[in-house]
Parts: C-alpha cells; structure tokens; sequence
C-alpha cells in the first residue's frame, strides 16, 4: 500500500499528507497554507519547522517570528533538466542531523515539510528515523515508498541511491 492521493479539502492532516513521525515530538507535512499554521500550532504545540525547499514561503517566515518558532531551512534545488531534486550538501545534511537530535530532545515538536510531503520531507525523515532513532536504512527507505515517494528518473530513484552510497547497502 501507497499513500499518493491527498484530498484538497477537510482538515490541515487530510489536505498536507499530515503525519506522526515520533509521538509529541516529531511530524511530517506538505506545505501549509496561511490558515493552516495557526490550526498546526494550536493542536500540535509546534515550537520548530524544518522546511525542505529552495525558499520558505514569507507568510510563513512571518508567522514563526510572530508565534516564536525556530525555522531551519534546508535548500533542496532541483535539477529540471533530469528532473530529480538535488540532496543539499554534507555539512547542511550534517546540520540537519545535529538539529533534528537537538529539536527532539529540546524544542519538540517540530515539523518537517516541503511542497507535497514525499520526497524532500520523505529523505528527511528517513535520516531522522536512522540518525536520531536507529532505524535501519532499509525500514526507512520502506517508510518513504508508503508515504508516497516518487523522486524517480527512468524508474531509478536519486534519493534512494543517496541513501545507499551514505550507508553502504542495497536497498530492495
């Protein structure tokens, strides 16, 4: 089973692919709209965003500075000739890792997101889920497929090699 088809009205979790990644601590999302981040706070008590896209969108900028939510940006460009996204360099992924361990034991719950919730927020969590949970790469990898992963160049997934190269296995 695959989640792939969002639904664009009802609540904020049915419309951005909302997800628990860890209890209390850790979600997952696509982009949130304007009324959609007063709704996320209220329910989820978010103190930090990680947002995976090449720009965080103003209004939002706008409303964590307000509410005094801490953003990590990291900037996924994407390559439109082969259309695949670029992984952001080692030291921001590197960043990344050390945040999100820093986010889960003292700014929980965060949220991470992109544009649909799949790909970029998809590699994210599985790097959460191995780095900061112990996961093995292959449950995460599975992880990403279910909600949705679709990153793919003539069927060869971009992310998916990433993850082997970085952790030096064969995903099935």
């Amino acid at each position: 089973m695959r989640i792939s088809i969002i639904a664009p009205w009802g609540p904020p979790e049915t419309r951005l692919r909302f997800f628990e990644v860890e209890p209390g601590t850790c979600y997952r999302s696509g982009q949130p709209r304007p009324k959609d981040l007063p709704y996320l706070l209220n329910k989820y008590k978010l103190r930090s965003f990680v947002v995976a896209k090449a720009k965080v969108n103003d209004y939002e900028t706008r409303f964590a500075e307000l509410k005094g939510i801490n953003i990590l940006h990291l900037k996924f460009k994407r390559d439109f000739l082969r259309f695949k996204h670029i992984v952001p360099p080692e030291k921001n992924i590197a960043e990344f890792i050390e945040s999100a361990k820093y986010m889960r034991r003292n700014m929980q719950p965060f949220i991470i997101h992109c544009r649909r919730g799949k790909d970029r927020t998809g590699l994210l969590v599985a790097l959460y889920r191995i780095e900061a949970q112990g996961w093995h790469p292959q449950l995460a990898w599975e992880e990403m497929r279910y909600f949705g992963h679709a990153a793919f160049v003539n069927g060869n997934s971009y992310f998916k090699k990433w993850l082997e190269a970085r952790y030096n296995i064969k995903l099935a």
